[in-house]
């Protein structure tokens, strides 16, 4: 390799800088990584949070061209961030075309997603749900009534949960790189999955990794792996 691919993360769901921490090791000497950080979350809790999921979108492509430069790059979004990703495209917000597409844990765009239901659910039912997905298994009782906790992290994910319920595709476009699309059958079943096929070229493909939603923690070697060998497939 000449130079390091630029390699731009979209978080999930209450995600922020930090999202893949476990995961940029396994990438750092392949890639020059920018993570987005969402308004309103991390180290911009200070900001209000989004209008419309259309708001975030344009949010995430001014800083797309503010760290663009000259070089190859590849795009990952992961659960949300997959759909941020996709309509930075069929906004058409950004024109340059990636090295690779990466989407992670998330129906297509043009799915009746079961998780436009969870914004406004009773508050346990919620929680349920987050614990099912593995993201707050480490989280007891006594942290989630924390008022400092429920403002710094279970507030984002609501909002977000808020612009998740409210998206709609704004138009069918076939990505314009070969996309990879990874998920965990127990969390979403292949057929779903499938639903991607629609908006991807030639070369593209699905491939399992892990048990549930948030199944690079467990495995951010192999998803790693994977992400490196196909990004850089054709360089």
């Amino acid at each position: 390799m000449n130079e390091k691919m630029q390699l731009f993360l979209m978080p999930f769901a209450g995600g922020g800088q930090h999202s893949f921490d476990v995961l940029l090791p396994y990438l750092t000497d392949e890639f020059e990584l920018f993570v987005f950080e969402y308004a309103g979350h991390g180290t911009r809790r200070k900001e209000p949070f989004y209008t419309s999921f259309g708001d975030m979108v344009k949010d995430a492509a001014l800083f797309f061209h503010e760290k663009r430069e000259n070089k190859p790059y590849a795009i990952l979004g992961y659960s949300m961030g997959a759909l941020v990703t996709y309509e930075l495209y069929a906004s058409g917000l950004v024109k340059e075309v990636p090295s690779h597409i990466f989407l992670a844990s998330h129906d297509s765009p043009d799915s009746q997603w079961e998780g436009k239901q969870y914004y406004g659910m009773q508050e346990e039912d919620f929680i349920a749900i987050l614990r099912r997905m593995g993201g707050m298994e480490r989280v007891d009782e006594k942290t989630l009534s924390n008022k400092f906790f429920q403002r710094l992290y279970m507030e984002p994910i609501k909002e977000d949960y808020r612009l998740l319920a409210g998206y709609e595709m704004s138009r069918q476009i076939i990505l314009p790189a070969k996309t990879t699309v990874f998920y965990a059958p127990d969390d979403i079943t292949e057929e779903r999955i499938r639903g991607w096929e629609k908006f991807m070229m030639q070369g593209s493909h699905i491939t399992a990794i892990g048990e549930n939603h948030f199944f690079y923690q467990k495995h951010a070697c192999v998803f790693a792996d994977n992400i490196i060998k196909d990004a850089y497939e054709n360089q």
